[in-house]
């Protein structure tokens, strides 16, 4: 699982005036590997031609206390493609973390 923020960043130096670097836009995205399963278990192929959105979700660590969750509440899903790890054939799923209302698309949540 992979997230790249895409921040836009300008950085501004006025003579005589303000020294800043500014985040001026940010497009989330980012690939989630997993295992290929039969179509008929569940078809990521459809989910990537459907104008359907789906949530995604991020966990490392098991005990409360040390959780760290990164959650992408709407993703758009790109198509996805076969890659091939030790042999076994995993489906890369390429998401595009959209905004539901305001700067909602990415939740960072320690537990």
């Amino acid at each position: 699982w992979s997230l790249d923020m895409n921040n836009e960043i300008v950085t501004r130096q006025l003579v005589g005036g303000t020294q800043e670097v500014l985040i001026t836009n940010r497009a989330p995205s980012g690939t989630a590997t997993v295992e290929h399963v039969a179509l008929a278990s569940h078809n990521f192929f459809t989910d990537a031609t459907g104008s359907s959105t789906g949530t995604n979700r991020w966990l490392h660590g098991t005990t409360a206390g040390n959780k760290v969750q990164v959650l992408c509440p709407q993703t758009d899903l790109g198509e996805p493609t076969y890659e091939n790890s030790d042999d076994v054939r995993m489906l890369s799923l390429p998401f595009v973390a959209t905004p539901n209302a305001g700067n909602d698309e990415l939740e960072i949540k320690y537990t």
